[in-house]
């Protein structure tokens, strides 16, 4: 009886949630709304269990974790010989020729900055990002073919280019030997080994110079032979050191430019807990390319380690104790190719990429991409948190 009051006294009359069912349509929103709680938290778990269950997803191209300047580094547009074109080592000389190899052959293209207007620039539409109006745009790259792998030995780690001589340096897959070759004929010169004095007798890349930059290897006395360049190159503990060609075809060390680790090798395992799945992995980085700068006497270094990681870290090597100007993070879920590319006072550098074939659900082709850091007075000119792991 007292139910039967209440309903009469409701302003309207609560329709059932069917026919068939007795129950009132007032519980409706609460149902509706348990409902929806149901499904998220159902999600939750089910993307939780992924995670747990899947200890690769931290590797793959949808884990969140793009954490680069999208200012200071942005895509170049590159006009790629072939469809299944994967980079394998870069460099290039002060005329702005670069040189970038894959599987099948050595490629050429000559690098055109037209200035800092976007017009007949790609940069201008599709990513020249940088806030530093000196930084002038670049057209698109052309790669051309200029020495197929048929015609060398073996296969490289790190090249470097010898414009003045028509050389080209090899260092071979071990890291233990440089192979110089002329870019006219393509035919093979000389082999250059390592001296016995060089620590760990290992290399990981390399850049050659020549000019003003290679007479110190040309002083009388020296035991080097004089022939008009030298070659900057990477350990593998970590190391930065100049090499001068001697007499015995070997390359010698001549300065320790830079050490990032004193008494540890660069390759040594280091303890890493994958912030995703809690997992400990074991991670080690290395040096895979480096860069002098010759208006700022800076040593630009690309450094990656077994995560996947990457970033560009920059030394001033005229300060007592080679005092590091910055550092930059590159994108995640890559390849880094060995080598970098100068363009120039305050135009920056170009890094080459390609897809990381062993990381789960990994697509996309090659890239080209250009660092140019702002430059900015009484701070660390654009740098960037460092790299963890």
């Amino acid at each position: 009886q007292e139910s039967a009051v209440a309903a009469e006294s409701l302003p309207f009359e609560l329709m059932p949630e069917n026919p068939d069912v007795e129950m009132s349509s007032s519980k409706l929103p609460w149902k509706c709304m348990r409902l929806t709680c149901y499904a998220q938290m159902a999600a939750w778990i089910f993307t939780v269990l992924v995670i747990l269950l899947d200890p690769k997803y931290y590797d793959s191209a949808i884990a969140p974790r793009e954490m680069y300047d999208q200012v200071a580094l942005w895509k170049v547009q590159t006009d790629w010989p072939h469809e299944y074109f994967r980079p394998s080592a870069l460099s290039c000389d002060r005329n702005l020729k670069l040189m970038l190899g894959d599987q099948f052959a050595i490629y050429a293209a000559n690098l055109n900055l037209i200035g800092t207007s976007a017009q007949g620039s790609v940069e201008g539409v599709t990513g020249r990002n940088s806030s530093d109006d000196r930084v002038k745009f670049l057209r698109t790259v052309t790669l051309q073919p200029m020495m197929l792998t048929s015609e060398l030995d073996q296969s490289w780690r790190s090249f470097a280019f010898l414009p003045k001589k028509g050389k080209l340096l090899l260092l071979n897959q071990d890291g233990t030997q440089v192979e110089e070759y002329a870019l006219r004929g393509h035919h093979h010169v000389k082999s250059w080994a390592l001296s016995n004095s060089l620590p760990h007798k290992k290399l990981e890349a390399i850049q050659a110079v020549e000019g003003e930059e290679s007479k110190e290897c040309a002083k009388e006395s020296s035991g080097f032979v004089n022939a008009g360049w030298l070659v900057y190159a990477a350990t593998d503990s970590g190391q930065v050191v100049t090499l001068c060609p001697t007499y015995r075809n070997e390359l010698h060390p001549l300065l320790m430019v830079i050490s990032l680790r004193h008494r540890k090798a660069a390759r040594d395992l280091v303890e890493v807990v994958d912030s995703h799945t809690g997992t400990t992995k074991a991670s080690s980085s290395r040096i895979i390319a480096i860069v002098r700068d010759p208006s700022t006497n800076w040593i630009w270094l690309l450094n990656t380690n077994t995560e996947g990681m990457a970033e560009v870290t920059a030394w001033d090597t005229e300060s007592e104790r080679n005092k590091e100007m910055g550092r930059w993070a590159l994108p995640s879920g890559r390849w880094w190719v060995p080598g970098m590319c100068y363009l120039g006072h305050n135009q920056g550098l170009l890094i080459a990429a390609a897809a990381d074939t062993n990381r789960v659900g990994q697509v996309g082709g090659p890239e080209l991409w250009r660092l140019a850091p702002a430059k900015r007075k009484a701070d660390n000119h654009g740098a960037h948190p460092a790299m963890q792991g």
